[in-house]
């Protein structure tokens, strides 16, 4: 198959996805104002978060609010529970309405961070995420690739530096190198639903490839005869 199918009938799921610093956000937020600007109806959520108990677990997350460790196995259900909410309350219905919906992170985050972290079994982590998300699979996946210095030294706020990164900072280096591999693979497997671009490419010179990618998408959709397709799994 040369292209991904898109349903006529249902809004565009686009989703960002790359590791930490990767300009998942900043671009994600540039799509929707180019959307908007064309006077289409989007939607823009993130993960975690996007909901009242996505936020709270977001929260509690980044300011490590959690009463006791979690293992990377339950970090993948949680994660999935507010999927599952972040799903149930705000995509499918702007889906539904035919908005294109746009979110900073989806599932293939959870397999490639907690994939990396212990080595959970791929194809679970795939099975958890379609119960969570009853199959809903985006339509685009654009993947900001960076090498992980890149990624920490953006997310310190400064400029990457020569040489190897050292401790806690090199630990997180090489576990956000295998978050990176594992994201390279997923897009390897799904060629025509995936648009890996180097996050290093200036952002100016980025959305007009994005663009090109959701307008096709936007085409197809509306020349597409109604009911035909369905969102499926590649």
């Amino acid at each position: 198959m040369n292209e991904s199918p898109v349903a006529p009938d249902r809004g565009i799921l686009v989703t960002f996805e790359g590791i930490d610093g990767a300009g998942k956000t900043h671009m994600s937020r540039q799509l929707r104002s180019r959307l908007e600007d064309e006077g289409v109806a989007t939607l823009l959520v993130r993960e975690p978060g996007g909901t009242e108990f996505g936020e709270r677990l977001r929260d509690d997350w980044e300011h490590e609010n959690l009463t006791s460790p979690t293992s990377p196995r339950v970090e993948a259900l949680l994660f999935n529970a507010a999927r599952a909410h972040l799903v149930e309350q705000r995509i499918r219905p702007a889906l539904a309405s035919g908005r294109v919906v746009i979110c900073d992170r989806f599932a293939d985050s959870t397999i490639a961070y907690q994939g990396a972290d212990s080595g959970l079994d791929v194809e679970e982590l795939e099975r958890l995420n379609f119960f969570a998300t009853a199959r809903l699979v985006p339509d685009l996946v654009v993947l900001l690739d960076v090498p992980a210095e890149v990624g920490l030294a953006r997310k310190a706020g400064m400029a990457p530096q020569a040489g190897e990164l050292k401790g806690m900072e090199g630990r997180g280096a090489r576990y956000l190198d295998r978050v990176r591999n594992l994201y390279l693979s997923l897009a390897a497997h799904a060629p025509n639903r995936w648009q890996v671009l180097s996050g290093r490419e200036d952002p100016a010179n980025l959305m007009p490839k994005i663009w090109a990618r959701v307008a096709s998408l936007l085409e197809r959709k509306m020349t597409a005869p109604t009911g035909r397709r369905q969102n499926q799994l590649l």
